[in-house]
């Protein structure tokens, strides 16, 4: 039983710890389900989003359409870059 508890606060430090490195990077990052469903959006994502608060990803068709036809031509299980002029500070 203790190992089990070491094994899982093991996991849990380390999923705390590539949030925390996400969350920092430069990149706007997006993670979804294969229904739509977020998993994971970034602080710069959220700032290119204006701060709109999304739950699935359908929902960027009427908020960013250019970047949501990005989304859907991407091949699931691939990283894919959109870029754009805009600039986050």
């Amino acid at each position: 039983l203790e190992a089990f508890r070491k094994a899982r606060s093991e996991k849990e430090e380390n999923g705390q710890f590539l949030n925390t490195i996400v969350q920092q990077v430069r990149t706007g990052i997006i993670s979804f389900e294969n229904d739509g469903t977020i998993q994971l959006i970034n602080t710069n994502a959220r700032r290119y989003l204006n701060n709109h608060v999304i739950k699935n990803i359908h929902e960027l068709q009427g908020i960013n359409p250019s970047l949501y036809a990005a989304i859907l031509e991407a091949k699931p299980g691939k990283s894919s870059l959109y870029r754009t002029n805009h600039e986050i500070l």
